[in-house]
């Protein structure tokens, strides 16, 4: 069992001392926003005296200047006309879908660019293209969400040749996810099969403007958004059900990791899912040894990994939502496990607490945040999240079991489909509907400078209790 108590500063700077991984992605997050705003950098002072005369305080220094060297905040030269460009440009991101189609990232040169592909275009993670077309300006307050994270413009080409193919992980990951799209189309209600793409692969291209606002005013938004919760879902589902099978703990891992490999690839290799992945397998590892895992340092070196392979990650709101959502949960989630065999009503009743636990904790933690970006967040997001939480796992697992058994059983993937994942579904779109029309449900603040976020999230972790494993009596 665990025990915990309140944290002071002086045993805050014990617990962080503890956890290099996390004094190193604090550093690379500290170097990275100096690039833009260098009194930023005095927040290292107090890191070195964490730190101390030891290996890691140069560690912590080395990621600092990495994360200026790397950083995305820098003064941006956005396209604010239409200019002819003939040239080669570096496909930097897996094709992913958008409201008119599939598009890419691509840089030519230092120009960080969006590619809306034509329809049947072949192109992905990893390509180097010569392309003969135009660059556009971009447009409206998704141009201006684009610009923040770092984008210049819009690539609009005549003619285009791929010079030099990337992975072919990525096409077989781009063909899986248009294989799951065509076959929930053609089984389920247009509007169903909106919501299955976006929870299974994060294709939310196609969800209705008028849903978005539902589950925005409902605070469960993120099931749309790219949080990689999706990921987190399906690593649990699939370790239950490994560790029910005469397999080594090893070889769990690593039929996880295949399995994650595939999974985020038809994701479209998105940094919210990568971070997913990344946390699910940290978290795993120690349970080769019979060990628990730290959630603060898995977290941590997701957080390295996702920074340094996508610099401009740390300027996207749906970045930064995620990180601190996680980290709450990581911090004042209680994971204890249950007793051995416990009566079917009590499994139900402490689940059902622990959902609603994790609701609160994500509401609250990211609530600062919606504020300061948006100007409001939803009050109601524990409750919403409550009552469709227990929805995702049967939708999404669901959907790809009718999937992956529909060339093999086509009439076992349709029933699957209609007597499962439509009803969910249908079930999410009205209750959330319903919900969005209390009173009240959005609270709307004015704007307010962003380092008051840094004093309310140390206030916060004051109030962490570290839980430590104290070992059963006489063992």
């Amino acid at each position: 069992m665990g025990t915990g108590r309140r944290i002071g500063i002086s045993r805050l700077a014990t617990e962080l001392r503890g956890r290099p991984l996390l004094i190193w992605a604090v550093a690379l997050m500290i170097g990275m926003v100096a690039r833009g705003s260098p009194v930023w950098a005095c927040l290292l002072i107090p890191l070195g005296i964490v730190c101390g005369r030891s290996r890691r305080a140069w560690f912590g220094i080395g990621f600092a200047v990495l994360g200026a060297l790397i950083s995305p905040i820098r003064p941006i030269v956005a396209v604010d006309e239409s200019r002819t460009f003939q040239g080669v440009v570096d496909v930097v991101s897996m094709a992913k879908p958008g409201l008119y189609g599939e598009q890419v990232t691509v840089l030519a040169g230092h120009n960080r660019l969006i590619w809306q592909l034509s329809p049947g275009q072949d192109v992905n993670w990893g390509d180097r293209v010569r392309v003969n077309g135009r660059f556009e300006p971009l447009d409206g307050a998704y141009g201006q969400g684009l610009t923040r994270q770092g984008y210049v413009g819009r690539l609009v080409t005549q003619s285009a040749v791929v010079e030099d193919t990337g992975t072919n992980l990525a096409r077989i990951g781009r063909q899986m996810r248009l294989s799951f799209s065509r076959e929930m189309g053609q089984h389920l209600h247009e509007e169903d099969a909106a919501i299955v793409r976006a929870l299974t692969f994060n294709d939310d291209a196609r969800v209705t403007p008028e849903l978005r606002e539902v589950l925005r005013a409902t605070g469960a938004i993120h099931i749309l958004s790219t949080s990689g919760m999706h990921v987190m879902v399906l690593s649990l589902f699939v370790m239950a059900l490994l560790r029910r099978l005469p397999i080594e703990r090893w070889g769990q891992l690593v039929v996880l990791a295949i399995f994650l490999t595939l999974y985020v690839s038809a994701a479209g290799w998105r940094p919210p899912a990568v971070r997913a992945m990344i946390l699910a397998l940290a978290v795993a590892l120690p349970y080769i040894f019979d060990r628990e895992a730290d959630g603060l340092s898995a977290l941590s070196l997701a957080l390295l990994v996702t920074l340094i392979w996508q610099p401009n990650e740390l300027l996207s709101v749906g970045f930064q939502l995620s990180y601190v959502a996680v980290a709450g949960l990581v911090l004042f989630g209680d994971w204890t496990a249950l007793p051995d065999d416990p009566p079917l009503a009590s499994v139900l009743v402490r689940r059902a607490a622990d959902v609603f636990r994790a609701s609160v904790i994500a509401t609250l933690a990211t609530a600062p945040l919606l504020a300061f970006h948006f100007g409001e967040f939803s009050w109601i997001g524990p409750i919403s999240n409550l009552a469709i939480g227990f929805a995702v796992l049967p939708i999404v697992a669901g959907a790809l079991g009718a999937w992956a058994v529909g060339p093999l059983m086509p009439w076992f993937g349709s029933m699957v489909l209609a007597v499962l994942v439509a009803p969910l579904c249908g079930y999410i779109r009205l209750l959330m509907t319903h919900m969005a029309s209390w009173p009240n449900v959005i609270v709307r603040v004015g704007a307010f400078p962003g380092w008051t976020l840094l004093l309310l999230y140390g206030a916060a972790l004051l109030l962490w209790e570290p839980r430590r494993q104290v070992p059963e009596p006489n063992t």
